[in-house]
């Protein structure tokens, strides 16, 4: 309503209205291209003021990271000496550990081992043979792909694929 009553009172535009209001433009175009001028050489001044700190705690920041280096090369010589022992001590529980885990995985390794082939192989069957996962049919239901890319090299245990969509399923097996 307010717009309507805006229109019926606005004057039609005459030529020298039109170049007034271009003249006014110029004018408000200078006086805020000398206002971004301003501006910028203001922010340059801040900038060349922010640089100057930077550059002075740089300088601090370095001389405080040297000395914490040689306190803490001092501090490595030191405990390099004591740790040695503590060291040997380690290894020879190590290797008790080790071996020990050795028999454990042998023993338990092996059951998990089939039991992982066995759910990969049952679940690929399955797939396989309705070419359906989730509400989308497959075309070609592969298994045990390999695709390399530069040096990188995956295997997929399924692989599934139609003209729209792709789904790579890994099977996994917890005893």
């Amino acid at each position: 309503m307010k717009q309507e009553k805006a229109a019926q009172t606005t004057a039609p535009a005459t030529f020298e209205s039109v170049w007034a209001s271009f003249a006014e433009l110029r004018q408000l175009q200078k006086e805020f291209a000398a206002a971004a001028e301003v501006r910028f050489k203001e922010d340059r001044a801040h900038s060349k003021e922010i640089e100057e700190a930077a550059l002075r705690r740089s300088q601090e920041d370095r001389a405080r990271s040297k000395e914490i280096e040689e306190a803490a090369l001092r501090r490595s010589q030191e405990d390099r000496a004591h740790s040695k022992e503590i060291e040997e001590a380690a290894d020879k529980r190590l290797k008790k550990l080790e071996a020990s885990l050795n028999k454990v995985n042998k023993m338990v390794g092996d059951t998990a081992n089939n039991n992982g082939f066995f759910a990969e192989e049952h679940f690929f069957n399955e797939l396989e043979a309705s070419h359906r996962f989730g509400n989308i049919r497959y075309d070609f239901v592969l298994r045990n792909e390999n695709r390399r890319e530069g040096k990188l090299e995956n295997e997929y245990d399924i692989l599934m694929l139609n003209g729209s969509s792709v789904a790579i399923i890994e099977i996994k097996y917890r005893a």
